[in-house]
């Protein structure tokens, strides 16, 4: 990824890194960190970014590995990321197996709405 990309998905100068690639029509777009107050619009634009770039009938797949905090607003950003997948004919896709992640999302029943799994997707690796 050319600090282009990094500008493009607002991820310079940020305790949250995010980073994206293609994987055949699929786009996996890479979070680390954590997703609160201070880092959901920078998340927020990161999903928006990548939406976009995903063609209708394809996956974005959020990859959540490496977050180590999901804050309310980060919830927020992957509700909206829902409703332009939605929108575009994107399949959502989000892995993730910390506690502090997978905890709030099936908390709130939200787990099948964003496609929470725990690993990696199979037809992906």
């Amino acid at each position: 990824m050319n600090q282009r990309d990094r500008e493009v998905l607002g991820c310079t100068g940020s305790p949250l890194r995010v980073s994206w690639d293609s994987l055949g029509d699929d786009v996996v777009v890479q979070v680390a960190g954590e997703i609160d107050l201070s880092t959901a619009d920078q998340f927020d634009t990161a999903l928006r970014a990548a939406t976009e770039i995903t063609e209708p009938g394809a996956r974005l797949i959020v990859d959540l590995e490496k977050v180590e905090f999901l804050g309310a607003a980060g919830l927020n950003g992957l509700l909206r990321a829902c409703e332009r997948c939605t929108a575009r004919d994107v399949g959502l896709v989000s892995v993730a197996a910390h506690p502090m992640v997978t905890k709030p999302v099936q908390v709130l029943g939200m787990a099948v709405l964003l496609g929470l799994v725990a690993r990696f997707p199979e037809d992906c690796a």
